[in-house]
């Protein structure tokens, strides 16, 4: 019913619009570092599919507030610490495990795979 893009280009959304459910929503919130193009047979999808599209942005970004350079110095200072945020931690072949996690019914903030 709802699909988050992240990734900011154009594969990303072009199969966002397409996994959609009809009448679903897409919600868009990756930074595109290129144009993202939408071709002819995802435009009539949006259209036949009855799709909402929207757009969100997620932090200040220009030269005079970044909060991107922000949050690094707060990280590097000690004053914040990014760790507190993540509620579960998953070595990679355990997947099956994190996605039955996002998909249930129990609270969580952020899901890492720990990487060997």
């Amino acid at each position: 019913d709802v699909v988050l893009e992240c990734a900011g280009n154009s594969d990303a959304v072009l199969t966002a619009m397409r996994v959609v459910a009809r009448g679903g929503n897409v919600v868009i919130v990756g930074n595109p570092v290129e144009d993202v193009n939408i071709k002819k047979d995802v435009f009539w999808r949006i259209l036949r599919g009855e799709l909402n599209i929207r757009g969100t942005w997620n932090s200040s970004y220009s030269s005079t507030v970044n909060d991107w350079k922000s949050v690094i110095a707060m990280m590097s200072d000690g004053s914040l610490d990014p760790t507190d945020l993540i509620t579960h931690v998953y070595k990679l072949e355990e997947g099956q495990e994190a996605f039955a996690t996002l998909m249930g019914d129990e609270l969580y903030t952020k899901i890492m795979f720990e990487m060997d």
